[in-house]
């Protein structure tokens, strides 16, 4: 469930495509480079918006998982030569891969173990 709860999120806030690896991400160092143009063409913008909107889909999940430190990890950990301040398209990747049942059968084979758990004394 918090897979898709946190997929609308992206979605609302406008950072799907970044999220889950649609749209490219330029480096930091391409990203300083744009920063210091006056007139940027419609390109150079959309990859300088792409770069802030991958730090901003980056700080959602690492403030979101604060109390859980596996999580947390995951996501702190998810950073690359390019994007030293974090990639959030390899922090969601890896997030999904630990987390996110990948069929049903294996949910329901979750549920039927929790169903069948009993308590003990």
């Amino acid at each position: 469930m918090w897979h898709k709860t946190f997929l609308v999120r992206s979605m609302i806030r406008r950072y799907h495509g970044v999220l889950v690896g649609l749209e490219a991400i330029s480096t930091d160092e391409t990203a300083k480079k744009l920063a210091t143009l006056t007139n940027m063409t419609s390109n150079q913008k959309k990859q300088y918006n792409n770069y802030k909107m991958n730090t901003r889909a980056y700080a959602d999940p690492l403030q979101c998982c604060t109390q859980d430190i596996v999580s947390f990890g995951i996501v702190d950990m998810a950073k690359d030569k390019d994007l030293m301040n974090g990639n959030t398209s390899l922090a969601w990747k890896r997030l999904s891969n630990k987390f996110a049942g990948q069929n049903t059968t294996e949910k329901m084979k979750l549920i039927k173990q929790l169903n069948d758990s009993q308590m003990k004394k």
